[in-house]
């Protein structure tokens, strides 16, 4: 905490700022999974529709065909005026044919904008899921970084850290000594020409217990680690971009110079 103590107040609302859009997103995904999920199932019960439809037309077409030489065969033998029955059957017939086929254009329409909506759906998910991705990176980092479970168990800390602050000033107003001793143990070690002398004041332990000093290395490999990780994820992501920077190349030459302008930039940036 004294280490970081000029930064810890705005980890504290970072932390918890990010946690609560961590919470957004993750409202936003179930919103969206739910949405691309109702889609699809709205573009199988159309698939299954216009099946039927189009089965119940051959059904139509074929009874109207049936019921056509029935009753041609029975004028025919008869020799009976039947337009009325004519009439009444072509009638029937186009009501059975043309009803199920205007249901099937409507189904195929509305297949088209479910597939459309589903598929954006789909791509919103995706991007979705890349903030999703990089802010729980971001939270676990901070969490890890400061040894927390979450902000509020920061926040806590450093109240307690604070009220820890308050009472050490109040001891060291009766304690002269102690900046003596301090600042004679930084002109100590300054002579062993170490990058920051008063870094080792709140540890003074490890200089002299080695299961301390031991503690200390252990931290600081696990941190370098952490940082090791993120930076070799962001390579990654970045070698992922490039990889599409240039499909898009690829596709739009036009646009090469300025591609390509882009990316020396880029790989300026990165350079060590």
């Amino acid at each position: 905490m004294q280490q970081e103590e000029s930064d810890i107040p705005n980890a504290i609302k970072r932390l918890q700022s990010n946690e609560a859009y961590l919470e957004t997103i993750r409202r936003d995904m179930k919103y969206l999974e739910r949405e691309k999920g109702e889609w699809q199932l709205y573009q199988e019960i159309l698939s299954h529709d216009r099946v039927k439809m189009q089965k119940f037309m051959y059904v139509a077409a074929g009874l109207s065909v049936t019921a056509a030489l029935i009753l041609l065969i029975t004028q025919i033998i008869l020799g009976t005026d039947m337009r009325l029955i004519w009439m009444i059957l072509i009638f029937i017939a186009v009501l059975g044919i043309c009803l199920p086929y205007l249901k099937m254009m409507n189904d195929r329409t509305e297949s088209r904008r479910a597939k459309a909506n589903a598929d954006k759906a789909i791509t919103l998910l995706n991007k979705v899921k890349i903030k999703y991705v990089n802010m729980t990176n971001a939270v676990d980092y901070a969490c890890e970084k400061y040894h927390v479970r979450n902000g509020k168990e920061l926040e806590y800390i450093w109240e307690c850290y604070m009220d820890a602050v308050k009472q050490k000033e109040k001891f060291e107003q009766n304690s002269d000594d102690i900046d003596y001793f301090n600042n004679r143990m930084i002109r100590e070690l300054s002579a062993y020409r170490l990058y920051d002398s008063r870094v080792w004041i709140p540890q003074a332990a490890a200089l002299i217990d080695h299961k301390e000093m031991v503690e200390i290395t252990h931290n600081l490999v696990m941190r370098r680690q952490k940082l090791r990780s993120r930076m070799e994820y962001n390579a990654g992501i970045l070698k992922e971009q490039r990889t599409e920077v240039a499909k898009f190349m690829e596709e739009m030459p036009e646009m090469r110079p300025q591609i390509q302008d882009i990316l020396d930039s880029v790989d300026r940036l990165s350079r060590p």
